[in-house]
């Protein structure tokens, strides 16, 4: 299956939970990985032992991440719906923001990071979160199924942006559900803008560690 395949189970899931429908993101994904195993295993059978066959496991990596951004995206956009509030995908970015229509060129420009001689670079972007009049951009998004490795990451780009640079995960690996003090939920904590969790599980809401739907608020 495609990345964009994902609005089927999403549509599906929408009739049954309504505005809830984001609690349910990891279900989602998991009957998308069936019918992905589904396709690789038919895509895969009728080839031969020595020709080139999918790698389940590493497309369903690549397939899962941008699955989760439509899924995110989606909701978003109905929930800004009935504002000027836009929001579009970051990889639509380019190198050099002269070259895109307002007003894009001015959120992308703003988004830019001076990096002297090493020239100006977009920070990590799935999502931005913008106004049209004016152009200005209100956040950043970045989408992980889990923040175990990317913490740091998240750390690094909060420092560089004069924007709130914010994460939202479905916390596969149940980071911020334990109240333990880890190191990741420490970093969250002190050094980035906020995390945002797709979650239908108890857990302890901080100023920077919050459940979705407060995200419109």
């Amino acid at each position: 299956m495609r990345a964009i395949d994902i609005l089927t189970f999403y549509d599906e899931y929408l009739k049954r939970y309504g505005q809830q429908v984001y609690l349910h993101f990891k279900e989602i994904l998991a009957d998308a990985k069936i019918q992905h195993k589904k396709d690789v295993d038919e895509f895969n059978a009728p080839l031969l032992e020595d020709e080139k066959k999918i790698d389940f496991e590493q497309s369903w990596r690549t397939v899962k991440g941008a699955s989760l951004e439509r899924l995110v995206l989606s909701a978003l956009l109905v929930a800004f719906s009935q504002t000027p509030i836009k929001i579009i995908k970051g990889k639509q970015k380019v190198s050099e923001p002269s070259i895109l229509q307002e007003p894009l060129k001015t959120i992308y420009g703003l988004l830019m990071i001076d990096y002297k001689t090493f020239g100006k670079h977009l920070p990590d972007i799935d999502l931005i979160v913008y106004t049209e009049t004016p152009p200005h951009p209100i956040a950043i998004l970045s989408i992980k199924t889990s923040l175990r490795e990317r913490i740091a990451q998240a750390a690094y780009w909060t420092s560089k942006v004069h924007i709130p640079y914010l994460f939202i995960t479905t916390d596969s690996d149940n980071v911020f559900l334990d109240n333990r003090k880890s190191k990741q939920r420490a970093v969250a904590e002190t050094d980035t803008h906020g995390v945002y969790l797709l979650t239908e599980k108890q857990f302890t809401e901080t100023e920077k560690v919050k459940v979705i739907s407060s995200f419109n608020r």
